[in-house]
């Protein structure tokens, strides 16, 4: 709980850093309420992410880069690891497909799209999954569904235009 507690309120604070943003608009989960409001998750999402990473090569480098490039990073590069990197990648690319949604009490159900918007860069391996697309996801009524919003350098990140082989 201290974990959860400290992200939101880390993130709470980079928001209130710019006036221009609705403190109202933005949610939080927690991983587990993911869960439990998609049965196709953990049952069909997951066991099938997990087999593309041990079959692609490409996949298991981004991966790979990504956990070396996390700054003071205390983790051992093992399965654990890589089954969090896998859970937190496809909860992301899900929310934006439209699969799994978030609540917005400030627009109440109303939303035209959702943007992921995070202090920092994509990681190489979300950018990778959102370019494979291997569930075939499409949300045309969210014209973010493959983006990500750096909070820290206010940059967007359209992940049809990264060449992940120069980012």
């Amino acid at each position: 709980m201290n974990q959860i507690s400290f992200h939101k309120n880390n993130f709470r604070n980079l928001l209130k850093k710019n006036l221009y943003l609705i403190q109202n608009a933005f949610s939080f989960k927690v991983w587990n309420q993911f869960y439990l409001e998609n049965d196709r998750f953990v049952a069909e999402y997951l066991p099938k992410l997990k087999n593309i990473y041990k079959k692609d090569k490409l996949f298991q480098k981004y991966i790979k880069e990504d956990f070396n490039n996390i700054k003071n990073n205390k983790f051992k590069f093992e399965q654990n690891q890589i089954d969090f990197f896998l859970e937190e990648h496809l909860m992301f690319y899900l929310i934006s497909k439209g699969d799994m949604e978030l609540q917005n009490s400030f627009i109440n159900g109303h939303q035209k799209w959702v943007l992921m918007a995070y202090p920092g860069k994509p990681l190489k391996a979300h950018i990778y999954l959102h370019q494979l697309n291997p569930f075939k996801l499409e949300n045309k009524k969210n014209k973010y569904q493959n983006s990500w919003y750096n909070l820290e350098e206010k940059k967007l990140y359209e992940f049809d235009k990264i060449d992940l082989e120069t980012f």
